[in-house]
C-alpha cells in the first residue's frame, strides 16, 4: 500500500483543536469555526497557513476520493457572520467561520509519493477525474533516480475545467521516477462540496525482457539462459530487481511429448516449471539466470513475459504497456544419439524373386530419445543374416543409404541369387542399432523348371501333368518356396492346320498351385470333372504332332 500524510490548514488564531475524519476511503478533518468576533474577520491574515497536524497523521488510502487540502486565500471575501456559527464543505471537511460570500475561492492541492513500479521504460500519460466543478491544474516532474527526482521542477502539463482529462508526461526513456502533483480551485458556494480528485491514473511504457543463451544445444542438454529487463535503447532496468513470476515460451515439445522446461535454484532446491508455467526468478540489478532443457530439434526462439506486475499497491491506477525490443534467444536444438528404442526399419516389398535382380527397399528412420529424427548421417550401414551372422555372404548385395533427411530417413536396398528368408540389420556409425523388430525379406525361386509328365515326349491328344521347380539364381531349388501358389503359364503350341485343322492346346492359365519345398505337380483332370467353377484347372493337352512346343510358369 502507499501511504500519505495529511496536512491541514486550519486558522492559526484559532484555539480550537482540529480531528482526523476517516469517510469512504478518504480523510477529511473537521475544524471548529474560529472564535472570533465578526469585527475580527478582516484581521485575519491573508493567507491561512497549512499547518501539519502534531504529530502528523498517517493516511494508509486504498481507494476512492484522493484527499485534497484546501486553504482560505482571501479574508476579504468573507463576510462578517455569527461567532459560533460556520459553513462545513462536505469533501474537504474544512469549517470556516461565518459565511462566505459568492466570491470566495479555496483551493488546494495534492502531490504524490514518488512512484517507481520497477520496470519502466518511461513514464507516458497521466489522467485525473475530479469534482465537476472548479479548475484542475497537473504538473509532473521525471528524474533517473529518487534523489534526482526530490530536486526536479515541476511541469504543468495540463490546466483544465472539465470533469476529467487526460496529459501526456513525455518521460525520457531512463527517466524511471515520477511525481504528480494536483492542485484545484473553486469559487464558493457550491452544492457539490468539492473540489477534490477522485482518481488519479499513470500509463507508462514499461521494459521488455531479453534473452540471451547459447546459439546451439543438443536435445536433453541443459542451456543456461540469463533474462533482463531491458528499456527502448536497449539498457539493463536496474531497478527492476526482487522476485518475479515469468512465463517462458518459443519452445516446442518433442515428438514423444517431452516439454522444455526452465529449472531454477530456490532455497528449497531446484524448481523446474515447464515452458507456459509460472517461472519463479530472482533479479538482481535487472537480470536472472535460469537453466534451460529444450528437448525438440528445431530453432527455438525464446521469450520471456511477466504474468503479474509486482505492485506493492496505491491510489492511482498504474497501467504498463510493454516496448519491443526484439531481444530473444534464437537456440538451434539438435537431435541427441540415435536411439535403438526409437529407431525403425521396414522392407518393401517384403518378398522377391531371388533373380539377383528384384531389389527390396530398405527404409530406416533413425531417431533420438525423445523422437527427433536424426538427420545427416551418413554412416548407416545394412547387413543380412539367415540363421548365423555371415551366412549370406556372397549371396546378397545390399546398397547403403546415402543421408538421412530432417525426420531421420534414408532408403537402401538389397538382392539376392539365394532363396530363403533374411534378417536385416543395420549399423551406424560402425555400431550395431538393435532396432526391436528388424525386417525380414523372403527370396522366393526366381524362376521354374518345368518337365511334363513323360519327361518331355508326350502324346498328341493325350492329357498330362508338369512338375514345377522354383529356382533361384545360382540354380538351386528354392525350398523356402512352400504352400499355394499362383502360376502363370504360356505355350507356343499351335493348332494343326493341314492336312485338316486341329483343336488348340488346353493349357489352364493361372493356376492355384499347392508347392511343397519348392516343387509342385499340376492337375491330371481331364473332362468335365475339371475346370468347372471350384474345381481343379484340366491337365494339359496338345493336339500338333508337327510342332515341338514350349510351356513356361511364372510366378503370378
Amino acid at each position: 500500500q502507499y501511504e500519505f500524510f495529511l496536512n491541514v490548514s486550519q486558522n492559526p488564531n484559532s484555539s480550537s483543536g482540529s480531528s482526523v475524519q476517516f469517510r469512504a476511503g478518504s480523510a477529511g478533518t473537521s475544524l471548529a469555526p474560529p472564535d472570533v468576533a465578526a469585527s475580527a474577520i478582516s484581521d485575519l491574515p491573508n493567507t491561512i497557513q497549512q499547518t501539519a497536524l502534531t504529530p502528523a497523521t498517517k493516511v494508509s488510502f486504498f481507494g476512492g476520493q484522493v484527499p485534497v487540502t484546501l486553504s482560505k486565500t482571501t479574508a476579504s471575501h468573507f463576510a462578517a457572520g455569527t461567532p459560533g456559527t460556520g459553513v462545513t464543505t462536505s469533501a474537504a471537511g474544512i469549517a470556516l467561520a461565518g459565511t462566505p460570500d459568492a466570491g470566495g475561492p479555496l483551493t488546494g492541492s495534492y502531490e504524490t509519493e514518488a512512484l517507481n513500479p520497477g520496470n519502466v521504460d518511461h513514464w507516458d500519460r497521466v489522467a485525473w477525474t475530479k469534482s465537476s466543478e472548479g479548475t484542475v491544474t497537473v504538473s509532473a516532474r521525471v528524474a533517473t533516480s529518487q534523489a534526482g527526482l526530490s530536486s526536479a521542477a515541476y511541469v504543468d502539463i495540463a490546466t483544465a475545467q472539465a470533469a476529467s482529462g487526460s496529459a501526456a508526461i513525455n518521460g525520457a526513456v531512463g527517466s524511471r521516477w515520477v511525481q504528480v502533483k494536483v492542485a484545484l480551485a473553486r469559487t464558493v458556494p457550491s452544492s457539490s462540496g468539492g473540489p477534490f480528485v477522485t482518481r488519479l491514473a499513470l500509463d507508462y511504457l514499461s521494459g521488455a525482457f531479453a534473452v540471451s543463451a547459447a546459439a546451439t544445444q543438443t536435445a536433453g542438454t541443459t542451456n543456461v539462459a540469463t533474462i533482463s529487463l531491458r528499456d527502448s535503447a536497449n539498457a539493463v532496468i536496474a531497478d527492476y530487481a526482487g522476485s518475479h513470476t515469468l512465463v517462458l515460451a518459443g519452445a516446442n515439445a518433442a515428438p514423444d511429448g517431452t516439454l522444455p522446461k526452465a529449472t531454477t535454484p530456490t532455497s528449497a532446491g531446484p524448481a523446474t516449471v515447464t515452458f507456459g508455467g509460472a517461472t519463479a526468478l530472482t533479479f538482481t540489478t535487472g537480470s536472472a539466470a535460469t537453466t534451460l532443457t529444450l528437448y525438440k530439434a528445431e530453432t527455438a526462439s525464446i521469450t520471456a513475459s511477466e504474468t503479474v506486475l509486482a505492485s506493492t499497491g496505491s491510489a492511482y491506477d498504474l497501467t504498463a504497456y510493454t516496448i519491443d525490443v526484439s531481444a530473444l534467444a534464437q537456440v538451434a536444438v539438435s537431435a541427441g544419439a540415435a536411439s535403438a528404442a526409437k529407431s525403425s526399419a521396414t522392407a518393401s516389398p517384403a518378398s522377391v524373386p531371388a533373380d539377383n535382380a528384384t531389389v527390396s527397399t530398405i527404409a530406416v528412420r533413425v531417431k533420438d530419445q525423445f523422437e527427433n529424427g536424426v538427420a545427416g548421417l551418413t554412416t548407416i550401414t545394412l547387413g543380412s543374416f539367415q540363421s548365423v551372422a555371415g551366412d549370406r555372404a556372397g549371396l546378397d548385395t545390399l546398397t547403403n543409404p546415402a543421408t538421412t533427411d530432417a525426420t531421420g530417413l534414408g532408403s537402401g536396398t538389397i538382392r539376392s541369387t539365394r532363396s530363403g528368408t533374411v534378417t536385416i540389420t543395420v549399423n551406424v556409425g560402425g555400431s550395431p542399432l538393435a532396432i526391436p523388430s528388424p525386417p525380414t525379406v523372403t527370396f522366393g525361386g526366381g524362376s521354374f523348371t518345368v518337365v511334363t509328365q513323360h519327361g518331355g515326349t508326350e502324346t498328341a491328344g493325350v492329357a498330362f501333368t508338369l512338375t514345377i521347380t522354383a529356382k533361384d539364381a545360382s540354380g538351386a531349388t528354392v525350398t523356402s518356396y512352400t504352400g499355394a501358389k499362383t502360376i502363370a503359364f504360356t505355350t507356343t503350341a499351335r493348332p494343326r492346320t493341314t492336312p485338316v485343322a486341329g483343336p488348340s492346346a488346353i493349357v489352364t492359365t493361372p493356376q492355384l498351385i499347392t508347392f511343397t519345398a519348392g516343387v509342385a505337380t499340376t492337375s491330371s483332370l481331364t473332362g468335365s470333372a475339371c475346370n468347372q467353377p471350384g474345381t481343379t484347372p484340366c491337365a494339359f493337352t496338345l493336339y500338333n504332332a508337327a510342332q515341338t512346343p514350349t510351356i513356361t510358369a511364372t510366378d503370378g
